[in-house]
């Protein structure tokens, strides 16, 4: 029934514009990744595995995607897999392999984690919910920016900086910070928690892309500004 009202409320030129339009913009989102410092594997990792994922019959099997770690008072605790499952390792893997200072990664992800947890809260009906989830990835764009030009800080891509910290702030803020919570409630019958459950749409996945996304946004306009700047310095 779902795939009759669909085919019928779009035409087949309108469904072949919107799906090229769309792969279109996974292209540039994967070029620019991958232009920004962003490896391969971690490509794979962070677009093309979760897209197979869901365009697969991995999408009708939510249990697939679901790791259980604990379980207690009725509730099975786990994680999505691509949820949070692949920006942590992405993260940690960035982290591990020095490509950033641990002192203004831990700094900035702390910022953001305490702001992400002023716009979360968790209800029992509904799990972790996230107000406003575009500041904290816009917040560790706007501090990695700033930050970097200053002479005492070590220098660092920006790219990588506001993913890492826009990813594990949200974690932290949004998820960590109100585990305690999740804990100590006691559901009617049993349930599944999962960190991350939503996938591509989940808070933790959208803050890493969306931090890259302000991240373009900032180094665009501050081009502009040198350039027109330059411009007017020649003419002047």
């Amino acid at each position: 029934m779902h795939s009759f009202i669909f085919y019928n409320d779009f035409t087949f030129l309108e469904l072949f514009i919107m799906i090229f339009v769309i792969l279109m913009a996974i292209e540039l989102l994967a070029l620019y990744f991958y232009q920004v410092g962003f490896t391969f594997s971690e490509l794979i990792l962070l677009i093309a595995f979760p897209l197979f994922s869901y365009s697969s019959t991995l999408a009708m099997r939510p249990e697939l995607m679901n790791i259980a770690i604990m379980e207690i008072h009725n509730k099975v605790i786990g994680f999505h897999i691509i949820g949070v499952g692949m920006p942590l390792i992405v993260s940690v893997k960035i982290l591990v392999q020095k490509r950033l200072p641990l002192g203004e990664t831990a700094l900035i992800t702390g910022i953001v984690a305490i702001v992400a947890s002023l716009y979360t809260h968790f209800d029992p009906e509904i799990g972790i919910i996230v107000r406003f989830f575009a500041i904290p990835p816009m917040l560790a764009a706007a501090i990695a920016f700033v930050l970097r030009r200053d002479p005492r800080i070590h220098k660092y891509n920006t790219a990588l900086m506001t993913y890492v910290c826009g990813t594990l702030g949200m974690l932290i803020g949004a998820d960590l910070f109100h585990f305690h919570q999740i804990l100590l409630w006691i559901p009617n019958e049993p349930v599944f928690v999962s960190i991350g459950g939503a996938g591509l749409t989940d808070a933790i996945f959208l803050s890493g892309i969306i931090a890259i996304l302000f991240d373009l946004i900032f180094t665009c306009q501050i081009c502009n500004v040198l350039r027109d700047y330059l411009k007017f310095i020649k003419s002047g």
